[in-house]
């Protein structure tokens, strides 16, 4: 029959996960990437960062991006979500405490 081949790359994914890392974890490598990317929920393990103000600086100061211009460049093409509110940030808004942002694909921060 006809086979998704995202299932043969997950299968395979986790085969190579488990002959370097052991079953356990190689079950929780593809839980963790079942509910991030599939079914688009937070996850578990989260960067934590410091700051407050605007959330350009917050980036800049913590390393995530280099320049001014590649925050902007995410704004424009809507990779920044407040996932905490559930909307895309517009602009250079303030950073909220407590709040969980996405940046692109697969990168998530909490502010602190």
């Amino acid at each position: 029959g006809a086979v998704n081949p995202r299932d043969i790359k997950m299968r395979l994914a986790r085969e190579i996960v488990a002959i370097y890392h052991g079953e356990e974890k190689a079950k929780e490598a593809e839980e963790s990437f079942i509910k991030t990317f599939q079914k688009k929920e937070i996850p578990s393990e989260i960067q934590e960062v410091k700051g407050s103000g605007l959330f350009t600086g917050v980036l800049l100061e913590a390393g995530i991006f280099d320049s001014n211009s590649e925050i902007r460049r995410m704004f424009e093409v809507g990779a920044i979500t407040d996932m905490t509110a559930g909307e895309k940030m517009k602009g250079n808004e303030e950073a909220v405490q407590g709040h969980i942002y996405k940046i692109g694909k697969k990168k998530f921060i909490k502010i602190v």
